[in-house]
């Protein structure tokens, strides 16, 4: 089985965890991002799955792999990099991985939060300008406040907790 990673693998934390990707079967990983769809093509060719992290496999690049049986997608919607109807005719699997990054949005999203509860975006730039105005942003403190969350996914529940 030859299993491609298109993107190079900049993902990988530590080398030793695509060992079990390499007890499958042949793992290529290329250097660097592609640079353009030809060179996507020709990175893909030939393999039996591929792990994409962002590059737009289509209707042409799935075309060009006969062998292509399961494309898994590092992040959690795919649609946007992959033509699922044309991967769906030709039986091939697609997969995502719908808890990646929900912690690290989640905390990003409640720094955003607090970034514009107390202003610290519109307060730095008039300080950088040269204007010290603290009456003008006072800002709001979080505690007693009620937080909205839309939808209960992984991003979600994250923030929730």
């Amino acid at each position: 089985m030859r299993i491609v990673i298109p993107e190079g693998a900049e993902f990988v934390q530590k080398p030793e965890h695509l060992d079990p990707l390499r007890r499958l079967g042949e793992l290529v990983v290329c250097p660097g991002a592609p640079r353009d769809k030809a060179d996507l093509i020709e990175r893909v060719r030939g393999a039996d799955v591929v792990i994409l992290d962002y590059s737009l496999m289509d209707e042409e690049v799935l075309a060009c792999c006969p062998r292509l049986r399961f494309v898994a997608f590092l992040g959690i919607g795919y649609a946007s990099c992959i033509d699922i109807e044309a991967a769906t005719r030709r039986g091939i699997v697609v997969s995502n991985t719908p808890d990646y990054g929900a912690t690290s949005v989640a905390e990003h999203a409640l720094g955003l939060i607090l970034a514009l509860a107390r202003h610290i975006a519109t307060s730095y730039l008039s300080l950088r300008e040269g204007r010290w105005e603290p009456g003008r942003f006072q800002g709001a403190e979080l505690r007693g406040k009620t937080l909205g969350l839309v939808g209960l996914g992984p991003i979600g529940q994250e923030m929730a907790r």
